[in-house]
């Protein structure tokens, strides 16, 4: 997903430039139910955003290993 968000989109006469920041957590480790998942997930993505543009990360209950 990130290599393919990295290629530029080209609309009209514009090329556009985007990058994407990726959360994920696994089932049933990181939760067994579709909020806590999302939740874990998306706790994983604000910690990819932490590291810069074009991140993915797992989620991990030990924030100092995400």
């Amino acid at each position: 997903m990130l290599k393919a968000l990295a290629e530029p989109f080209h609309i009209e006469n514009h090329a556009l430039h985007i990058s994407g920041s990726i959360g994920l957590s696994l089932y049933p480790t990181d939760g067994e139910d579709e909020h806590t998942l999302m939740r874990n997930a998306d706790a994983a993505m604000y910690h990819a955003k932490e590291k810069g543009r074009s991140n993915c990360q797992f989620f991990s209950a030990d924030a100092d290993t995400i």
